[in-house]
């Protein structure tokens, strides 16, 4: 028998919030439940079913605290079944800007000219 995870704990106790008629205290189980789920969409979807059991029943005063939940999981849902957009790899470097090179032309330039400064005004050997 698999140890039960925090996920299944909490829908447990908001399911036995739920026969007691306490509403408000399942809705906080349930988004501990979230909170533990996120990026395991196993998790994520048993809460979803769990949810959507729940919405044929929730009281009128739950119900918008009950869809922001659902909102919060198909977010959730869609970023643990999706990758993360990257735009370059870490190891990957955007090549020098017209401005960067600019900048670089002027550093040069006035490395430069303090070198000249400091040659001229050196005493002649």
């Amino acid at each position: 028998m698999r140890e039960q995870s925090e996920v299944d704990r909490r829908l447990s106790k908001a399911a036995a919030f739920l026969e007691q008629g306490k509403q408000g205290a399942a809705l906080g189980e349930l988004w501990v439940a979230e909170a533990s789920a996120r990026m395991t969409p196993d998790a994520l979807q048993e809460i979803i079913d769990f949810t959507t059991a729940f919405r044929q029943e929730v009281r009128p005063r739950q119900r918008k605290e009950l869809e922001d939940l659902a909102q919060v999981l198909r977010r959730d849902m869609q970023q643990a079944i999706e990758p993360p957009v990257t735009s370059r790899s870490e190891t990957e470097s955007s090549p020098p800007t017209g401005t960067t090179l600019v900048l670089i032309g002027l550093v040069a330039l006035v490395v430069l000219l303090l070198v000249a400064i400091a040659l001229s005004q050196s005493p002649a050997n």
